[in-house]
């Protein structure tokens, strides 16, 4: 229950507070206690519920709250509560895997964004149409939508959206092994994070760039950020973050097994289940993808029946390219 001796505007600031220092467990909890109604009617205490059940991996509730949102802006003629509402449900749906609605209620957003000139919620759009192309394999586009995200950050000094987007880049510039460019705008990400001190960009990004290691075939480096990411996201309550984090270092752990000759990997594997039920738990759909993907090759052989499902559930989510890519490393053990 609120509080009546404190008031929404004391709630606000609370919420203000615990979300500026990552404290996403706490501020669920407050905002949890407090009547929904007045969480509903003020946009601050609507979003930072929005923001706590996000990176506390309640995807779920996000996609009803988003939807009880977006109907309350709507009745009160709210734009900016429409705006963010309208993100808050693409978010939800992105995580769980409808990534065609998702999609949808961006465009809808950024066109939206555009009529009503809210920069802000512009760059929201961007940047999550750019995670859509990337996910679709469309990089160059990607690439466009997040650096057309960076000077509106930039001119609004948005510190924690600049972070972002960087963050976003340096994923898309990875992915293309465009190492060397990736890790100047994971710095980036970082640097700015950490000027303003927060946390859960620094571990989304030392997750992202243990990966790269990984790709760069350094599994000790990436295994040393990996843990990094872990601890700094358990220490915040973020399971998404804590999911990739043991994804990448049970990759990481696979493969220092296999270069020290060690015929099996249970640290590694350990790890990676470990994700794989966070993931499942949370509904975030493509880091259950990517862990079904990397346990199907952990144990130094392929396992058809993971990456099937792996390959099933990127193709679900509109990523074609990665689908076939998995469904092709199986073809040589088929003939065996």
């Amino acid at each position: 229950m609120t509080d009546p001796d404190r008031g929404v505007s004391a709630l606000e600031a609370r919420a203000y507070e615990l979300a500026r220092s990552g404290d996403w467990r706490a501020l669920h909890e407050l905002l949890d206690r407090a009547e929904r109604p007045d969480v509903l009617a003020s946009p601050v205490l609507a979003y930072r519920f929005a923001e706590a059940l996000y990176h506390t991996g309640r995807m779920r509730e996000l996609r009803s709250f988003a939807s009880r949102y977006h109907a309350a802006a709507k009745e009160t003629a709210d734009s900016t509560g429409l705006l963010r509402a309208l993100n808050l449900g693409g978010i939800a749906a992105f995580e769980l895997g409808d990534v065609g609605a998702a999609q949808e209620l961006w465009e809808e957003l950024f066109s939206l964004s555009e009529t009503l000139k809210d920069e802000e919620m512009l760059a929201r759009a961007a940047n999550n149409l750019g995670a859509v192309a990337d996910l679709q394999g469309d990089r160059p586009r990607a690439l466009t939508y997040f650096r057309m995200a960076l000077p509106i950050y930039q001119r609004l000094h948005q510190q924690r959206g600049l972070a972002q987007a960087y963050y976003n880049v340096a994923g898309s510039l990875r992915d293309d092994a465009q190492f060397e460019e990736a890790v100047a705008a994971f710095e980036q990400a970082v640097t700015i994070a950490e000027d303003i001190g927060y946390e859960p960009i620094i571990a989304m990004t030392l997750a992202s760039r243990a990966e790269l290691e990984i790709m760069r075939a350094d599994p000790a480096v990436a295994r040393s950020l990996a843990d990094r990411a872990l601890g700094m996201s358990r220490d915040s309550g973020d399971p998404i973050t804590e999911g990739e984090a043991l994804r990448v270092r049970g990759i990481a752990a696979t493969m220092l097994a296999t270069q020290s000759g060690r015929a099996a990997a249970e640290d590694g594997t350990d790890d990676l289940e470990a994700a794989l039920e966070l993931a499942r738990n949370t509904g975030n759909r493509l880091l259950e993808a990517e862990t079904l993907r990397d346990l199907g090759m952990a144990r130094g052989r392929m396992m058809p029946a993971l990456l099937e499902q792996s390959a099933s559930a990127f193709r679900a989510m509109g990523a074609v390219a990665e689908a076939d890519r998995i469904l092709q490393l199986m073809e040589p053990s088929a003939e065996t």
